[in-house]
Parts: C-alpha cells; sequence; structure tokens
C-alpha cells in the first residue's frame, strides 16, 4: 500500500515539475527584464509543487485511515464489559466438633 501512495506523489510530483519548467522556459523567452517576475512565478510553482505534495499525502492518509463505519462495527463486535471476578476474602473455617 505505502507503494502504492509513493507511486502517486511521484507521479504527482513529476505533472507539477513538467508544468514548473514550462513556466521558467517561458519566463526565459521574455528575457531578464523582469527579474522580480521571474522570482515570482518561481515562487509561484514552489508553492503550488507544495499543495501538491500535500494534497497527495492526504489523498493516502485518507485512504489508509477506516472510515467510522467500520470501526464502529469492530468496536459493536469486541466485547466492552469487563469480566467480573470474585475477589472477595474467603471466610475464616469452621471447626467441626
Amino acid at each position: 500500500m505505502l507503494d502504492l501512495g509513493s507511486l502517486l506523489v511521484s507521479m504527482g510530483l513529476q505533472s507539477e515539475m513538467q508544468a514548473v519548467r514550462k513556466d521558467i522556459d517561458e519566463a526565459q523567452v521574455f528575457g531578464d527584464a523582469n527579474q522580480e517576475t521571474e522570482s515570482n512565478s518561481v515562487v509561484d510553482a514552489v508553492a503550488s509543487t507544495l499543495e501538491t505534495v500535500e494534497n497527495a499525502a492526504s489523498t493516502v492518509a485518507n485512504a489508509l485511515t477506516p472510515p467510522a463505519g467500520a470501526v464502529t462495527a469492530v468496536l459493536d463486535a469486541c466485547a466492552t464489559q469487563a469480566p467480573s471476578v470474585d475477589l472477595s476474602l474467603p471466610t475464616a473455617p469452621v471447626s467441626k466438633k
């Protein structure tokens, strides 16, 4: 299951990194006239990539977390009361005469 989660995360990162490369290439086509715009573009791209990682991790966590109905069914099937044990001390032996 962890391998599947790792695969999903890496696929999401690859698509985001391709979009970042495309954005950077487009920014380089327009030249270095506005350095601040390029910096903002890179910052936005990194933020978008981190958001994708967060969403992928959240999706994996939700997939691994059982639904509330399943937890309730398991708890209902388990014993909820402790067994009763007689802990009273024995009485003194009565001597027979």
